[in-house]
């Protein structure tokens, strides 16, 4: 169920990067766009603002970082306990 979620996710992150129209938010423009250019709606103009804004082209590992995890997560039954927690919360906390 994790594994969908995270898959979902990663999907909607790509389909919102990619769609990415830097006029659609009032932010940065004085006029936005009626109706949004983005395939996420708000949130995912938001979101492209932040990924395309905040990280250039390199917002667009984050959907592969999520397949490749969620890829991961599918064939355990415990997703969150092991290792690898304690420096998935350490990355996520310093990104």
């Amino acid at each position: 169920m994790m594994s969908l979620f995270i898959g979902a996710a990663g999907l909607f992150v790509l389909l919102a990067v990619a769609s990415y129209h830097p006029t659609d938010l009032p932010v940065l423009s004085s006029e936005p766009n009626q109706p949004l250019r983005n395939i996420g709606g708000v949130v995912g103009s938001w979101v492209a603002l932040i990924g395309r804004g905040g990280f250039g082209w390199t917002s667009f590992l984050v959907p592969v970082f999520a397949g490749v995890w969620s890829v991961r997560v599918w064939g355990t039954k415990t997703p969150w306990q092991g290792r690898g927690t304690t420096k998935l919360i350490a990355g996520l906390f310093l990104l």
